[in-house]
């Protein structure tokens, strides 16, 4: 199974403010263990700033938004260096082009893992 993640708090904490992304915190507890509780951004972002870990951040997507990462009418897309608008009748194949702005908000592209 694919798994998408962040491991950037801040890009992270962005898209689930502005999109809804739901996360979850797959980051090494203290003892080593993963989390898994649910991530949100305003806990995100205070840990960002106040730098209160040294160790790696993993946040995966939640399954019920991985729908976010599929393009929509007015998506900008980047594929292959070029951007581009996209719209369903474009004929541009979208299974390598990455999200990066969406009604006019930026978009973070997530890491995948296979």
């Amino acid at each position: 199974m694919t798994r998408w993640f962040y491991n950037d708090p801040l890009a992270a904490a962005w898209m689930a403010k502005h999109f809804g992304m739901q996360l979850t915190n797959e980051s090494p507890t203290h003892d080593g263990r993963k989390n898994g509780r649910p991530a949100y951004w305003r806990t995100m972002l205070r840990n960002a700033a106040d730098d209160i870990s040294d160790r790696p951040t993993h946040f995966c997507i939640h399954p019920d938004s991985l729908h976010l990462l599929m393009p929509v009418y007015g998506d900008v897309l980047m594929q292959n260096g070029s951007a581009y608008v996209w719209s369903k009748f474009g004929g541009q194949n979208v299974q390598s082009a990455t999200i990066i702005q969406r009604n006019g908000t930026p978009f973070m592209w997530p890491e995948v893992e296979p």
